[in-house]
This record gives structure tokens, C-alpha cells and sequence, in this order.
């Protein structure tokens, strides 16, 4: 409390304003006031004096000075009291404000901030009134949808999002809660003012009680550039780059579904045509023109899905080369079909016109039926692709329906499953081994088990031949368990003989669906880690896409089983599948393997993209990748260059027995990494 005369003087100064600006002792003598307040106050605080003179009863912040030479702030009102004898001058009140000041200054600061942020998010900001219409619009809105915010404001969304796909109507009502809706991320569509359909990824929170906001507040970015780039790369995964047309993988799955769909109450078919000495025409024209001619034998077989020659729900497909399937949804018996692949073949017959020059080309094609959903999709195509060899050994040019004996004919099959029944009893397989690098650098971190079979006449045969026949036979389980055992015994010497350098070896070893569908298979697996002492998480247990088309809920179970013990799962051939995606979701998986299609071409841009995208997943996911199939330097430093850690290919090392790859082990340098010699001599 001051108490002044009207030459400023101080006449009065209560004994707290010592404490309050922290002088030891303040006596109103040599209080002079405008010495204490800060010069950029002293107009404001001669203000106030001279209208508290007049009658005025307004107050003022200003600054004081303290003891330590700071400033405190101080709210000050004034009375004139000359009048009064006891007081006979003007009474100043001060209360001191710097609590309040502080919490002022930081809900600017705060205040600040947020506008700041709002203003320059790219997202969009936008208030919804009760009514529907824009009560706030950030400057986001004006560039993204290209109109001023002048005229956003007060605008129905439906006004501002032309043909909008977001039920506003619902969500606008008083009673209605926004549930499932509460900053939960949504998408919809609108149409743009240049007519394009874009689509926003939005929140909508409500604070319509909030009297601050008293709306809706819609965040919203524009992801229509990430939805076409999903959208590609789901149609590059699968379809063929050069044509259009779906790729094998995605073929299968498209023909499982037929399968599935039909039940057996019809017979469905798939019919493989190969285009007769294409390689002459790449030799003699080029590849370009062979790449061309390729796409309007694609044309042409679209052409006829779309005609009156196929029905609409048979699928036309390139799975390769110069091979292509057309499958027949309803393939109304064996004799109708079959004409209609005659004519399939006779419009592929029709002369084409490439660049000018007029070229006829020639087809070989093998048909199956599955009359009673006896095959897989796989199967289905195998036997196809069997009738089409068979076609081409009578002079080509012709349909060939497949007959089981073909099987037998080709390639010996009733001597070789009965000589396969034999080798598992004999015990005629063998465990190679392919190393898994790091590819910075070169160390081996594992292996990769695969079974070969030396047959005592006939050598060593490839587990393609003989691999089918032992899923259709029955015996792929006792090979599968010898692989497990064998592999997870070969694990353990490695580590009782090298010691900490192979402590974090692991060893993958694959299981078929057969084994999948084994109820015992986890028993087994169990068994083998504690007969062998390997510890459960240095075995990986791989299975491939096709494997899980076939996914049921034991399939399922049993590889979370096989999991809860500390084992890993590997898929194998990721990628390669348009379901990738919706398996990873099913499943949990430690491993996933890119497939080695993938790194053959990753010197296509495209190809990259899907590597890139398959890492980026798999990070996210928090499971290791392993680039297959690298077999130049080139792919191994694109696949570095990628973020790909880990891969395994003929670059490194070729699939080798068991002592082999242990003696690469030992030559190998501590940690163990892939020799220089050894890389030559392999390539």
C-alpha cells in the first residue's frame, strides 16, 4: 500500500512491500516510485496516477524493480483519498502477479505452439459444427482441396467433399455415440474438384462438450498416392510384368478358390499351353519381339475369356516362359471341354502381325480334370503341364488329356516309389548343407539342411523328382523326421567340436503339410531336441506358401505348439504368394525367406520395390529375412543396399554334404567366414 501526493512524493509505504521487492528495510522517504518501475511502464504508471486524480478507479500491470535488480510483477489500482484528512493523498494498491504472469506467458507459449502446428501440419484439420457445417479449416484444407478458406468456412462437408463416402448424417446426431469412430483412423472417398476420387485416412474426435471447440474434429491426410502404390504393388506380386496376366502363385490360388468354391458338384479343369519353338523365334527376331509376340498371345487368350469361347469365371494366366493355363470353372464334360481347347489352339494358330512382319505360330497343350476334388491346384497343373510333354513327344501341335499313366511313363514312377519305399528303410538320404551368410560380411550364421536321395543305380536323384513322389506315397514324414534328426545331430557335433563360434548357429530344416497335419509331429520334434541336446531355438523349421493354402485350424495349432517350445518358423519362398500378407497375419512367424524369383531380376526397378517393401514389413514385424537364390554380386550388394541382412546362394556356396560343410567350417576363418577359394571353386 502507497500512499502519494501529487508532486509523487511518497508520504506512506506499508512495511510488506520490503519483503515483497526484497530490500532489507523500505522506508517511504527514499521510496521515489517511477525510480522503481521499469522504464517501459513509467508512461502507464504516470497514467494511472493522473486519472486516479480525476476519478478514475482502473488498475495497470506493471513491473517493479527489485532488490536484486529484477522486476516483479505488480497489478496497481488507485483511490484518490485528498480529501481525507487521515490519508490527504492518492492511496495505491499493489498486489504482486508473477505466479499469474508466469501461467499467462506459458498458455501463450502453449497457445503458440499449437496454432503453429496446426497452421503448417500437412494433415487436414477441420471443425464440424453441430449442423454439418465447417466452423474451422487449417490451411491444409485450402491446398489440399484448392479453395480459399474463406469460402471453406461455414460450408456443409458434403459441400466440401463432393460425393463424400463418410455417413455424416449418423454421426452428427445428438444421441448418437461416435463408437468405433473415437480417434479410431478410418478411410473414406470423395470426389475432387478436378474430378478424381481420392481417399483420406481420418480421425474424428468428439468435442462437441467442449465449449473451446464445440464440434467435431475431423484429422484426415490424403493416402490416395500410398493406396495406388499398395494397389501396384499387390498387382505386380501378382500378375506377370509383360502381360497382365496372373502370375502362377496367383494363379494357384485363384484355382483353389475355384476348387474350394465348386465343391466337387462340378468338374473343373486347367488346360496348358505351350507355345511350340519359341526359342527360335527369340534366336532369329530377338527377345523384344519375342516379348511382344507374348503379349498379344496374351491378348488373344483374354480375348477369349471375355468371348463367347470361355465362360466369365475361367482364368487365363502366364506362369512362365512361353507356358499358359487357362482354367475352366465348369468344364462340362471331358469331350466338350476338349473342343473348346481345339479351338483355344486354332486361335492361337491365326497368323499374328508384329511390327509388320506376319508370324504363325504353333501350340502344344495338356488338359486335367478334377471331377472330384481329388488334386490340389498344384497337382492339377502338374498333370497338366505332364499331358502337354506328352503332347509335344506326338509331334506338338495338339491337346493332350492327361491319363495317370503318364506319371509312370515319364519318369519310371511305379520303379522309383517303389525304390523309394526302400531307401527310407535303407536309409539311402543324405543331409546337404547350404550355408546362410551375413552379407556385409560374408560370415556363416547357419544352414540350411535339404535331402538328397543316392539312389544305388541310378545316383543321386533330385528331390524334385522324388519329393512328389514321396507326398503322394506317404513316406515324405519318416524323410522329414530323418532330416530333422539328422540335422539336428550335425548341429550339435559343429557346436561340441568349434565351440562359442557356432553358439547361434541354427539349422533349418523344412516340413511338408503332410508333417503339418501329423498330430504327432510335435512329439517328435520334442523328442529329437532332447535326444540330440540342441537347444529349441537354434532349429528353424521352414514351410512354404503352398503349404499354407492349404491352412486348417491343426495346421494352425501345431505350428504354434511347435513354436511355444522355442523352436523358430521360417516361411519359405515369401513373396511369391498375393496372400503373403494374410499368412503373416494367421501365423507368427521368426523367419521370413525372400523368394529367389525375386532376386533373379533385382536389377528391375520393380523387383526392388517388392524386396524393399517385403524388408520393410518384415522390420516392422520384428522377424529376420534371408534373401534366397544369390547367385551374382551384384544382387548381394542390392539386397545390402536394401537392408537385407542375411542370404544364402551358389555367390557363397552350393547346397554340400554334411563333412564338406564342416570342413568349411574349420578352414574358415574365426568367425567363420566363406573363404575366397571356396567361392571361386563353387562358381
Amino acid at each position: 500500500v502507497l500512499v502519494l501526493q501529487t508532486d509523487l512524493s511518497c508520504s506512506y509505504i506499508s512495511p510488506v512491500a520490503a519483503r515483497l521487492l526484497g530490500y532489507p528495510k523500505l522506508g517511504y522517504q527514499e521510496f521515489d516510485l517511477l525510480s522503481f518501475v521499469h522504464r517501459d511502464d513509467r508512461v502507464a504508471a504516470t497514467s494511472l496516477f493522473n486519472a486516479t486524480q480525476e476519478g478514475s478507479m482502473e488498475t495497470i500491470e506493471i513491473r517493479l524493480r527489485h532488490f536484486v535488480g529484477t522486476y516483479a510483477w505488480f497489478e496497481v489500482g488507485g483511490t484518490d483519498l485528498t480529501g481525507d484528512p487521515s490519508i490527504n493523498g492518492i492511496l495505491l494498491n499493489a498486489r504482486e502477479i508473477g505466479d499469474r504472469k508466469m501461467a499467462e506467458e506459458r498458455l501463450l507459449h502453449s497457445e503458440a505452439r499449437f496454432k503453429a502446428l496446426v497452421q503448417n501440419s500437412t494433415d487436414l484439420v477441420i471443425v464440424i459444427e453441430p449442423n454439418g457445417a465447417v466452423g474451422y479449416a487449417s490451411p491444409s484444407v485450402e491446398a489440399s482441396l484448392g479453395m480459399p478458406l474463406s469460402l471453406i468456412q461455414g460450408l456443409q462437408m458434403s459441400e466440401v467433399f463432393a460425393e463424400n463416402t463418410l455417413p455424416l448424417t449418423d454421426l452428427l446426431e445428438s444421441q448418437q455415440p461416435l463408437i468405433g469412430w473415437n480417434s479410431a483412423a478410418i478411410e473414406f472417398g470423395y470426389r475432387a474438384t478436378s474430378g478424381d476420387w481420392r481417399i483420406l485416412e481420418t480421425t474424428l474426435t468428439d468435442l462437441r462438450g467442449e465449449p473451446a471447440v464445440g464440434g467435431l474434429v475431423f484429422n484426415a491426410r490424403d493416402i490416395t498416392d500410398r493406396k495406388q502404390m499398395n494397389e501396384l504393388l499387390l498387382h505386380q506380386a501378382t500378375h506377370d510384368e509383360l502381360t497382365g496376366l496372373p502370375n502362377r502363385r496367383h494363379l494357384l490360388d485363384l484355382l483353389s478358390q475355384t476348387l474350394d468354391r465348386n465343391g466337387g458338384t462340378t468338374t473343373v479343369s486347367a488346360l496348358l499351353v505351350d507355345i511350340d519353338d519359341f526359342k527360335d523365334v527369340n534366336d532369329s527376331l530377338g527377345h523384344s519381339f519375342g516379348d511382344r509376340l507374348l503379349e498379344a498371345i496374351a491378348e488373344r487368350l483374354t480375348g477369349l475369356v471375355h468371348s463367347e469361347v470361355l465362360d466369365a469365371g475361367d482364368i487365363a494366366a502366364r506362369i512362365g516362359g512361353d507356358e499358359f493355363v487357362v482354367a475352366f470353372e465348369r468344364a462340362h464334360g471331358e469331350k466338350q471341354t476338349a473342343d473348346i481347347c481345339e479351338q483355344v489352339l486354332v486361335a492361337l494358330n491365326t497368323p499374328f502381325v508384329i511390327d509388320g512382319r506376319e508370324l504363325t505360330v504353333t501350340a502344344s497343350a495338356g488338359l486335367a480334370f478334377d471331377h472330384d476334388r481329388s488334386n490340389s491346384a498344384e497337382l492339377l497343373l502338374q498333370n497338366a503341364d505332364t499331358a502337354m510333354y506328352k503332347a509335344k513327344d506326338l509331334g506338338k501341335r495338339q491337346v493332350v488329356v492327361f491319363e495317370s499313366y503318364m506319371h509312370v511313363a515319364t519318369f519310371d514312377r511305379l520303379e522309383l516309389r517303389a525304390d523309394l519305399a526302400r531307401a527310407v528303410a535303407q536309409e539311402q538320404f543324405e543331409a546337404y548343407y547350404q550355408p546362410v551368410v551375413n552379407l556385409a560380411t560374408q560370415k556363416i550364421v547357419g544352414a540350411e539342411a535339404l535331402v538328397r536321395w543316392r539312389h544305388p543305380e541310378r545316383g543321386m536323384v533330385g528331390p524334385g523328382l522324388f519329393i512328389p513322389l514321396a507326398e503322394e506315397s506317404g513316406l515324405i514324414a519318416p524323410i522329414g523326421e530323418f532330416m530333422l534328426s539328422t540335422a539336428c545331430e550335425d548341429l550339435c557335433d559343429w557346436r561340441e567340436e568349434f565351440g562359442a563360434a557356432v553358439e547361434d548357429f541354427t539349422v533349418s530344416v523344412n516340413l511338408s503339410v503332410q508333417q503339418l497335419h501329423d498330430r504327432r509331429i510335435v512329439g517328435k520334434v520334442s523328442d529329437i531336441l532332447e535326444q540330440t541336446g540342441l537347444p529349441a531355438e537354434r532349429l528353424v523349421l521352414e514351410v512354404t506358401e503352398s503349404t499354407l493354402i492349404t491352412e486348417t485350424e491343426m495346421i494352425s495349432s501345431t505350428m504354434q505348439q511347435l513354436r511355444s517350445f522355442g523352436t523358430r518358423l521360417a516361411i519359405d519362398d515369401f513373396g511369391t504368394g498375393y496372400s503373403s500378407l494374410g499368412y503373416i497375419q494367421q501365423f507368427e512367424f521368426d523367419v521370413l525367406k525372400i523368394d529367389k524369383s525375386f532376386v533373379d531380376d533385382l536389377d528391375s526397378f520393380t523387383n526392388q520395390r517388392i524386396v524393399s517393401a517385403v524388408l520393410q514389413l518384415a522390420d516392422q514385424l520384428g522377424v529376420r529375412t534371408i534373401a534366397e537364390g544369390i547367385e551374382q554380386e551384384l544382387q548381394a550388394e542390392l539386397l545390402k543396399s536394401l537392408g537385407c541382412k542375411l542370404g544364402q546362394g551358389y555367390l557363397y556356396a552350393k547346397p554340400m554334404p554334411a563333412q564338406e560343410f564342416r570342413e568349411l567350417l574349420r578352414i574358415a576363418s574365426d568367425p567363420f567366414e566363406i573363404p575366397t577359394e571356396v567361392v571361386e571353386f563353387q562358381v
